[in-house]
């Protein structure tokens, strides 16, 4: 689990949008990314709802759940601007059924040439390869960007699932930064991994 896109609009650094909206649909042999909308508020307040043991030991957000209908609707509405603005990109993460259970993100905080990815899922559905499959949809659609030459991955260092994800992709480990910790289990060691355009994409099956 990394964290979600940061509030609209990014750091300051960084307010250089891309060319174009990053892709509304991402789909590879029947495993789709889609969008998240303000219409899919239902769904995302019951898998957030049914996830929060999960989340609250390493996501800082988590501990401000549950928050309201119109609170949940004006973040998928900043997720909404983000994506028009070309800034971010927030997708649901399908089971099997296509039904969501995760969120995968990439938004434009890191750098001028750096897009970085987030994700989370249901307890129920980790350990599946469905987190690992859609951040490698998610990298090999950045590269398609010219301005971008890095994506990056970062977790807390005893977060050891979710730096998985990025190791199983290829992403090399390039630093290991001290920041406060932001939830019970972390223990502020930001670890950062990151592909860049010698990168190459691993079966979808990884």
């Amino acid at each position: 689990m990394t964290a979600d896109p940061p509030p609209v609009p990014p750091s300051p650094r960084y307010t250089v949008p891309l060319g174009s909206p990053l892709p509304d649909r991402i789909e590879e042999e029947g495993f789709a990314l889609e969008r998240w909308r303000v219409d899919d508020e239902p769904t995302l307040r019951a898998i957030v709802a049914a996830s929060l043991d999960h989340l609250r030991p390493f996501l800082g957000w988590a501990h401000l759940e549950p928050v309201s209908v119109d609170d949940r609707v004006a973040l998928l509405t900043r997720w909404e601007q983000a994506w028009r603005d070309a800034y971010a990109a927030s997708y649901k993460i399908p089971d099997d059924d296509g039904v969501a259970c995760g969120t995968v993100s990439m938004f434009r905080d890191a750098g001028p040439q750096t897009l970085e990815i987030g994700y989370w899922i249901t307890p129920g559905a980790s350990g599946r390869g469905r987190v690992t499959r859609a951040a490698r949809l998610l990298t090999c659609a950045a590269f398609q960007y010219p301005e971008v030459d890095t994506v990056l991955i970062g977790h807390d260092a005893a977060n050891v699932r979710s730096g998985a994800v990025p190791a199983r992709l290829g992403f090399r480990r390039v630093r290991a930064r001290t920041r406060k910790p932001e939830a019970p289990a972390c223990v502020g060691i930001s670890v950062h991994l990151e592909a860049g355009r010698w990168w190459r994409a691993p079966g979808a099956s990884a």
